[in-house]
């Protein structure tokens, strides 16, 4: 009885690993973003203003970082829209996600793409 128990938690401790990985991180935004300046937000100048300033931005598990600086966020989603709690002004961003590497932030209408 004894070997079959430390046989079982052998094999959960070596399993461990394999379903961690396999749960992997489901976040399609985690990564390098940047604004798309040719589907920009259409014929608001103000939007467009906004997106061109934004330029390059990385999405990481636990914060955006924007121009080098680094602001912490939690996710939380619903189908393909995510929700960025917290962000540059505290606020927040709502970001709808169109494939891996295509999304929009609604606020502005700024479309921008992964870059790695």
């Amino acid at each position: 009885m004894t070997r079959l128990r430390a046989a079982i938690r052998l094999s959960l401790v070596l399993s461990l690993p394999l379903m961690l990985a396999a749960c992997g991180d489901s976040n399609p935004l985690i990564g390098k973003w940047t604004a798309d300046k040719e589907a920009g937000p259409g014929s608001n100048p103000f939007a467009q203003l906004a997106c061109n300033m934004m330029g390059d931005m990385e999405f990481t598990s636990n914060a955006l970082v924007v121009k080098g600086v680094s602001n912490p966020v939690t996710y939380s989603s619903s189908g393909d829209t995510w929700t960025l709690s917290g962000g540059p002004d505290g606020k927040g961003l709502v970001i709808k996600v169109h494939s891996s590497d295509s999304a929009t932030i609604e606020a502005m209408g700024c479309k921008i793409k992964k870059v790695n």
